[in-house]
C-alpha cells in the first residue's frame, strides 16, 4: 500500500509572496532540457507554497488554500516527471516525441496563468486549478511510466459550519487515477475526522471526488472549535485503488492494489465579530444678550451757547444684534440738548450738543451743564460641548475579511474618533482594535490596527476593512 501525507495550510515559514517563476518555465521549454523544466516547475512551486505560508499568517486561508492546491498539482507532477524521465532527464523537450511535445506546451501554457494565484487573488483562482490539474493529468496520461497509479494533488474544504446548510462538493478532492477503470472503477473510501463518509455522499470522477460531510459531523467540528482560538484542523483520509499489472502478455492479470492519501483541512473559514462605535464632540450654540456703557463725558455751558460732545465703542469679534442708544444725563440749566448714535459694523458711535439758556432781562441764569453717554446693546455666541458617543454597531464577517460598511455620524460632531473591535466569533476577547480619528468627513484616512493583522479606511461614512 502507497502512503502519502499531506499538512496543508500548516506553515512555519513566513514570508512575502515572491514573484511567481512562471516565466522561467516558459523560457526554458523552447530548447531547455527535461531537467530545466522540472527546476523552473520547483522554483515555481517554492514560491507558490511561501506565499500560502504568508497568507495564513494574515489569517487569508482562503487564498492559501487554493495556492497550496496549485502547489500540491505541481509537486506531484515534479514527482511523475522525474520518475518517467529518471535517466534521460538531460534531454531536450524539442528531442521528445510530438506528443510529449504537445503536453508540456500545454502544461507550460496553462502555468503562465498562476501568477494571479500566486499574488494572492481568488477571483478566477479555482478555474485557473482545474486547467492546470487538467493540463497536468494529460501530461501523466502520456508519460513514459511503468507504471500508474493514483496521485493526489489536495483538497479545497469549504464551509463546514452547520448553518452553511447542505452542500453535495463540501470538500474537493483532486487528484491523479483516483478510480481506476481496470478495476471497474472501485469507489475510494473517504474519512473525515475519523469518520468514514458513506457512498452515497461521495461524487466519484478520475480527478476528483466531491463529499458531502453529514450535519452530525459539521456540528462535532463545529464544537471542536473554542470561541476564542482559531478553527482546528481535521484529518481527510483517501484510499484509492488501482490496479498493478502481473504476468505477461496472455498470462497477465492485475493486482488490487491502493494507496492511502491523508491531508489536513479547517472545517470553515474564521468568523469575525466587528463591534463599530464613535465619538465626537456636539457643540451647541446659544446667544446671550448682553449690555455696555461709555464712561460719561462732561460738558458745561454758558448762555446761549452751544458744545458738544462724541463716544465711539467698538463690540466684541463675533457680536451681533447691536443697538445703540445716546443721551445726556444729569442736565442743569439747559435751554435744549441733542443726541444721535450709528452702528457701523462692530462699532457705535454718538454725538450729542448742548446749549446754555437764554438771559433774563439781562442777565445769565447761571452756568449750564450735563453728561454724555453711549450705551446699548449686543448679544454673544455661547458655545456649549458635549461629548457625545454612539451606541455600537455589530457586524459579523468570514476570513479572509474584506468587510464594508456605512457608519452614521451625526452632522455637526467635531474631534470625531472611529473604533472597531475585532473578536472571533462567540469570543469574549478582543483579537485586534482599530482606532480611526476623523479630521473631517470628506477626508479619506487610512489606519492600521494595533497589532497590524487588519487595515482599515475611512471617508464619508464608508468604513472599509481589509485582512
Amino acid at each position: 500500500m502507497r502512503v502519502f501525507s499531506f499538512v496543508v495550510l500548516l506553515f512555519l515559514a513566513l514570508s512575502s509572496p515572491p514573484r511567481a517563476q512562471a516565466d522561467v518555465v516558459t523560457g526554458t521549454l523552447a530548447a531547455g532540457t527535461i531537467a530545466q523544466f522540472i527546476g523552473g516547475l520547483r522554483d515555481l512551486v517554492s514560491d507558490i507554497e511561501q506565499s500560502a505560508a504568508s497568507l495564513i499568517m494574515l489569517g487569508n486561508v482562503a487564498a492559501a488554500q487554493q495556492q497550496m492546491l496549485l502547489a500540491g498539482i505541481l509537486t506531484q507532477t515534479i514527482e511523475q516527471l522525474e520518475e518517467a524521465y529518471a535517466n534521460s532527464l538531460d534531454r531536450t523537450i524539442e528531442g521528445l516525441s510530438l506528443v510529449e511535445q504537445n503536453v508540456f506546451t500545454n502544461l507550460q501554457a496553462q502555468l503562465s496563468s498562476v501568477e494571479g494565484i500566486v499574488d494572492g487573488t481568488i477571483e478566477g483562482a479555482q478555474e485557473t486549478i482545474y486547467q492546470t490539474q487538467a493540463a497536468a493529468n494529460q501530461l501523466l496520461d502520456r508519460l513514459p511510466l511503468v507504471a500508474r497509479y493514483p496521485v493526489f494533488y489536495g483538497a479545497r474544504v469549504g464551509d463546514l459550519s452547520p448553518e452553511a446548510g447542505d452542500n453535495p462538493a463540501d470538500i474537493e478532492i483532486l487528484g491523479f487515477l483516483l478510480s481506476d477503470p481496470r478495476l471497474d472503477r472501485k469507489p475510494p473510501e473517504v474519512t473525515v475526522d475519523g469518520v468514514t463518509i458513506p457512498g452515497s455522499a461521495l461524487s466519484i470522477r478520475e480527478d476528483r471526488i466531491h463529499v458531502q460531510v453529514p450535519r452530525e459531523l459539521k456540528e462535532r467540528l463545529g464544537v471542536d472549535n473554542e470561541a476564542c482560538n482559531p478553527r482546528r484542523t481535521f484529518p481527510i483520509t483517501v484510499t484509492s485503488y488501482f490496479a498493478e499489472p502481473r504476468g505477461w502478455w496472455v498470462f497477465g492479470w492485475n493486482d488490487e492494489k491502493n494507496a492511502e492519501f491523508r491531508v489536513n483541512a479547517l472545517a470553515a473559514p474564521d468568523r469575525y465579530d466587528i463591534e463599530v462605535s464613535h465619538r465626537g464632540v456636539r457643540t451647541t450654540r446659544s446667544w446671550v444678550e448682553r449690555s455696555f456703557e461709555t464712561t460719561e463725558t462732561y460738558r458745561n455751558v454758558g448762555c446761549r451757547q452751544t458744545v458738544g460732545a462724541d463716544a465711539r465703542w467698538e463690540a466684541p469679534e463675533g457680536a451681533r444684534r447691536i443697538q445703540c442708544s445716546a443721551r445726556w444725563n444729569r442736565i442743569s440749566n439747559l435751554k435744549s440738548q441733542r443726541a444721535t448714535c450709528a452702528i457701523g459694523g462692530r462699532v457705535v458711535t454718538g454725538t450729542g450738543t448742548i446749549t446754555g439758556r437764554d438771559r433774563q432781562f439781562g442777565n445769565c441764569p447761571g452756568g449750564g451743564h450735563a453728561w454724555f453717554q453711549l450705551s446699548g446693546s449686543y448679544e454673544m455666541p455661547r458655545d456649549t460641548r458635549q461629548d457625545v458617543a454612539s451606541s455600537k454597531q455589530a457586524f459579523r464577517a468570514d476570513a479572509p475579511l474584506d468587510f464594508s460598511a456605512v457608519i452614521g455620524i451625526e452632522a455637526g460632531l467635531s474631534d470625531v474618533h472611529v473604533g472597531v473591535v475585532l473578536r472571533r466569533h462567540q469570543c469574549g476577547e478582543d483579537l485586534d482594535r482599530i482606532a480611526i480619528p476623523v479630521a473631517r468627513p470628506d477626508l479619506r484616512v487610512e489606519q492600521r490596527s494595533r497589532d497590524g493583522r487588519f487595515s482599515a479606511t475611512f471617508q464619508n461614512g464608508q468604513l472599509a476593512i481589509r485582512e
